[in-house]
């Protein structure tokens, strides 16, 4: 299939946001679990000084490194949301193909963008599908049969002149 960009950039705002929450949720507490740790570090090896002292004194040297790790949380959230496109769109068609199936409607074969996830499954699907359409043929053939002997018991000219 050839490489489309993707028009929609959040295919599945429940699973991409709870993605993003986790990034956020796991930057907070690197950040909050590092500051512990220099806090501890400077109580427990250095001069004996006031707690707060000890804690104003890593806020203002680690300060801007925190701060520098916050820019990169967007190119994080970013790089997430781009990553679980890939399994999220397909997951999206696949909902709705077999809606569509469902609803009896004809479904084109599915295809996935070249870097997705879960190509096996779009093949699985077309088998399906496949099969779902033979069966549909078979039973509408049947069902062509069933009705031209129907009207050849009912009304002989009917079907004279049908043959």
């Amino acid at each position: 299939m050839p490489h489309f960009r993707r028009r929609i950039f959040l295919v599945d705002a429940k699973v991409q946001g709870a993605l993003i929450v986790r990034v956020v949720t796991y930057w907070i507490y690197c950040v909050f679990t590092i500051s512990l740790l220099l806090i501890w570090w400077n109580v427990f090896a250095g001069p004996p000084r006031e707690f707060m002292t000890v804690v104003s004194d890593v806020y203002q040297r680690f300060a801007p490194a925190a701060g520098a790790s916050l820019l990169l949380v967007p190119l994080v959230v970013i790089d997430v949301l781009r990553m679980s496109n890939r399994f999220a769109g397909p997951a999206r068609r696949l909902k709705d193909g077999l809606r569509e199936l469902g609803e009896g409607k004809q479904v084109r074969p599915m295809t996935f963008r070249d870097n997705d996830f879960w190509q096996e499954t779009a093949a699985e699907f077309n088998r399906v599908n496949d099969r779902i359409n033979q069966l549909v043929a078979r039973k509408a053939r049947h069902s062509a049969a069933v009705d031209s002997e129907d009207v050849a018991l009912v009304e002989p000219e009917l079907a004279a002149e049908q043959n």
